[in-house]
């Protein structure tokens, strides 16, 4: 069997379905998942970080944000850093929500993990690092900004 770049595309895109059953059984829309996962997995505190995280548009985060807050389940203050910058803060309504849908993910993505050797993960993380940075130098043309 001739492994190509489609293999490990394919794994990618099985992992993301199971993610992506896991958020429609929490019944919260995609982006809103997205956000509060973001939120407790990587600490995500601004839309910028967010959208970062997510691969979200400003617009789409900025809209899943506005919604969790009518919806009571954080808040949005002006950072006093930044008078620019709206910081996210979750309230106990969307701390229940967090326990029940994003808590377990974590949890369930650490028990995996944990399941690997050493050398697995270690393996891992170096063949995707390699594989990332072979794919920056590939894309750097496509990375470039015209010039007029």
């Amino acid at each position: 069997m001739e492994i190509t770049f489609s293999t490990l595309y394919n794994l990618v895109n099985s992992m993301n379905s199971i993610y992506q059953k896991i958020q429609k059984s929490s019944g919260l829309p995609s982006s809103e998942y997205w956000v509060m996962y973001s939120v407790y997995k990587d600490g995500s505190r601004f839309a910028h970080e967010i959208c970062l995280a997510t691969f979200m548009s400003r617009q789409t985060a900025s809209l899943a944000i506005k919604n969790l807050a009518r919806k009571g389940w954080n808040t949005i203050e002006v950072s006093p850093e930044n008078r620019r910058a709206k910081e996210l803060h979750t309230t106990e309504e969307g701390m229940v929500f967090a326990r029940q849908f994003i808590f377990p993910v974590g949890r369930l993505e650490e028990r995996a993990w944990s399941r690997l050797s050493a050398e697995e993960k270690e393996s891992s993380i170096a063949i995707m690092s390699r594989f990332r940075s072979f794919f920056i130098e590939e894309a750097a043309p496509l990375l470039k900004e015209e010039k007029p």
